[in-house]
């Protein structure tokens, strides 16, 4: 999650453009789903 906060981080300063921006969530959220899949 601390992540995503910094990846929100660089948006809101403009240091990252959309594309990059939206291409790390994604990113984010498919190392969230297997590492929450191995939890279990």
């Amino acid at each position: 999650m601390e992540c995503a906060a910094v990846l929100d981080a660089l948006k809101v300063l403009c240091a990252v453009d959309q594309d990059r921006y939206a291409r790390g969530i994604e990113l984010l959220g498919r190392e969230v789903a297997m590492l929450t899949k191995l939890c279990r």
